[in-house]
């Protein structure tokens, strides 16, 4: 079964707040991305917040992650965030297979920056 990587570390300096918090139809991204996953039928993710960690955790409450049904949803904190793209590493048993997700991005018509 794949599993989702979910990367949210930047610090989102363009746009000046955290992509992942921006709110869409009622629900900030980085829930949609969750959401989306767990409906293609992946149960495990791997969500790496950094910048704005505390923030975007919030987000990611016992009750939602109850909600969204994953049989493994952890979170893991890129402590090298500053030094960009790439600085982040997987954790353990994860296989090296990853669905990747990605917040749409404002300046390309809502999609995502790899997309594009």
């Amino acid at each position: 079964m794949p599993c989702l990587l979910l990367l949210a570390a930047g610090r989102s300096r363009r746009l000046g707040r955290p992509k992942g918090g921006l709110v869409a139809h009622g629900v900030p991204l980085l829930v949609q991305q969750l959401q989306k996953a767990r409906a293609a039928g992946i149960d495990r993710a791997l969500v790496v917040l950094g910048a704005s960690a505390p923030r975007l955790e919030k987000l990611l409450t016992p009750t939602l992650q109850r909600k969204l049904g994953f049989n493994e949803l952890r979170i893991c904190h890129a402590s090298a965030w500053r030094e960009g793209m790439g600085a982040w590493t997987p954790l353990g048993d994860w296989p090296a297979r990853y669905a990747m997700a990605c917040a749409p991005y404002p300046k390309t018509g809502g999609k995502c920056w790899c997309c594009w």
